[in-house]
């Protein structure tokens, strides 16, 4: 399999479209998205809302059903990740051409199944689930993935002379996550272990478990397509600058706090809250055996959420890590937040 590499849009750049009207000429200035090379492997009274777009291909709908899952039940987590997660692929179907240029599309019951993925990583973090995917989004992600084939790089700024490039190309390609050598529902678990070099700030993440986003748009090439496999998942979703949602926790965190799949958890970890300063916060996990090593990265605002991210050293087996998180100013005043993540095999 390829290498996968991926990039991530600052939030600042959907201000590109309205500079005109705010006349704030620096903000207009292209972002610089980090790059990164993977070699692949194999509140109480808060609901969820109960809607799921393009659910056709979806077999057990009431997997999503806020009323039956509980992240502090492991019976309940381990019916929704067999039921929403570990379930069969699907064909792209894809109707294109990477030699003619042509975006072409990909099936309907396709793009449900990657709009699942992103829903059920929603879910888990406790934030409202997306209503659908936005027709004009996936135009523009179809395109912008094309482009990222055919050129076999990324970049959130393709140049004129790019093959295959197209309006609808730039204007993806500007307001997306991006992915090489990965598409579909495996791109949004790229995105969610946002590893590599360039990624500590953990954006691909950030923006896929943003609260406020209520639409998405997916553009994804197949393997073996006459190009590379990759993936445009379009996050700038302009209603998402309005007021923000009730989410489960006051924060949102990866791995969330209750039970969680072993295999959904990587060793980097995140902790978003809104106009949070990470400046100066102190992170430590502990587990069965002790404390862990942790490596805190430097906290980098612009995507999603303001957001502490740090590594985790060794295994996530089924066991109970506890988090604690000292210093963390909001509204000028420091705060600690404490937390537990358990670990669990959903196969037993």
């Amino acid at each position: 399999m390829p290498p996968r590499r991926y990039n991530t849009p600052m939030r600042w750049a959907v201000l590109l479209s309205i500079c005109g009207l705010l006349a704030v000429l620096l903000m207009c200035s292209s972002p610089q998205p980090a790059q990164a090379v993977r070699t692949a492997p194999g509140g109480a009274d808060w609901q969820m809302p109960y809607v799921f777009s393009q659910t056709l291909f979806l077999p057990f709908l009431d997997a999503f059903n806020p009323s039956i899952f509980d992240i502090h039940n492991q019976e309940s987590v381990r019916y929704f990740y067999n039921h929403a997660y570990a379930v069969a692929a699907v064909a792209a179907g894809w109707t294109g051409s990477v030699s003619a240029c042509t975006p072409g599309d990909t099936t309907a019951e396709f793009k449900a199944s990657v709009l699942q993925r992103i829903n059920f990583y929603r879910q888990m973090a406790g934030v409202p689930l997306l209503s659908a995917f936005n027709d004009t989004y996936n135009q523009r992600a179809q395109a912008a993935a094309l482009m990222m084939s055919a050129n076999a790089s990324l970049n959130h700024n393709p140049p004129l002379d790019w093959k295959c490039y197209s309006n609808d190309g730039k204007l993806g390609a500007g307001s997306s996550n991006l992915a090489l050598g990965a598409y579909g529902p495996g791109a949004i678990d790229l995105y969610m272990s946002d590893d590599g070099v360039g990624n500590t700030p953990l954006g691909h993440r950030r923006w896929l478990l943003y609260p406020p986003t209520l639409e998405m748009g997916s553009g994804d090439i197949p393997y073996g397509a006459g190009g590379s496999a990759s993936n445009s998942l379009y996050v700038f979703d302009y209603p998402h600058w309005s007021a923000r949602p009730p989410t489960r926790d006051e924060f949102v965190a990866w791995p969330p706090a209750g039970f969680v799949p072993y295999t959904l958890v990587s060793a980097r970890w995140s902790f978003s809250y809104p106009g949070a300063n990470f400046t100066t916060a102190v992170v430590s996990v502990s587990a069965s055996a002790g404390s862990r090593a942790v490596t805190p990265f430097t906290p980098v605002n612009g995507y999603g959420d303001n957001s502490l991210t740090w590594q985790v050293a060794g295994s996530f087996a089924p066991d109970t890590f506890s988090v604690d998180i000292q210093g963390v100013m909001i509204n000028n005043a420091a705060r600690d937040f404490h937390y537990q993540v358990i670990t669990f095999d959903p196969a037993k």
